[in-house]
C-alpha cells in the first residue's frame, strides 16, 4: 500500500543526511536502507555534509517515524523528516533492520496495510 501522490519518481536518487547520531547508528542506516533498492526503483545517496531530501535524526524521546514520500520535501530544511529513536545497541540486529526498513518504506511513500480502503478489516474497537 502506498500513497500514489507522494511517491518518488522512478529512478530517483534520494539524498539522505543525518542531523545527529553516532557513527554506529549511521552505519546501520547505510547498511539496511539500500535494501529497498532491490524492490523499488530508487537509490539512496548518503551525504557527508549538507541537507538531504530525507533528514534523519536519532532522538530516543521521539520514537521512530518518517514523513511519507515526497512530503519530506515540504518540511523546513532544518527539520528531521525521519526519526530513528529506536536505533540503539540494546536492539537485536533483526530489530534494527526491521525499524530502518519500516521507516524508509514510509519515506518511499509506503503506508500501513490497515490504511488500504479495500482491507475490509473487522476491527474489535473496544480492544483496539
Amino acid at each position: 500500500m502506498y500513497d500514489f501522490n507522494n511517491k518518488w519518481t522512478p529512478g530517483a536518487t534520494i539524498n539522505v543526511s543525518f542531523i545527529d547520531g553516532t557513527d554506529w547508528q549511521k552505519s546501520k542506516v547505510k547498511q539496511y536502507a539500500p535494501l529497498w533498492s532491490q524492490y523499488a526503483n530508487v537509490k539512496f545517496n548518503f551525504l557527508s555534509s549538507g541537507l538531504g531530501d530525507v533528514r534523519v535524526s536519532f532522538n530516543p524521546g521521539k520514537g521512530s517515524y518518517s514523513y511519507i514520500g515526497v512530503d519530506a520535501k515540504n518540511r523546513q530544511s532544518y527539520e528531521e523528516t525521519m526519526n530513528l529513536g529506536w536505533i540503539n545497541n540494546s536492539r537485536t540486529e533483526t530489530q534494527l533492520k526491521s525499524v530502518i526498513l519500516h521507516e524508509f518504506g514510509h519515506s518511499l511513500g509506503m503506508l500501513h496495510e490497515h490504511m488500504n480502503p479495500m482491507s475490509n478489516i473487522k476491527w474489535n474497537k473496544p480492544v483496539v
